[in-house]
């Protein structure tokens, strides 16, 4: 079970991108840079959130407009 999510700097969920079942392999998820309303949010800087099983991974990203 894999989830990928995106937060705010405040640690808020802007949006959850995916949340399923995943074989081995290699992904590409894109972000259009819209909330969980389908709403734009604004250009800065972002952390997203990788966690499958009990390994969490967590980035930070810059979403430029």
């Amino acid at each position: 079970r894999v989830s990928l999510s995106v937060y705010d700097l405040n640690g808020r969920l802007v949006r959850n991108l995916l949340s399923g079942n995943l074989g081995a392999g290699t992904y590409n998820i894109d972000w259009n840079g819209k909330n969980a309303k389908g709403l734009s949010v604004a250009g800065g800087v972002y952390f997203y959130s990788i966690t499958s099983g009990e390994s969490s991974i967590i980035k930070k990203m810059s979403l430029i407009k």
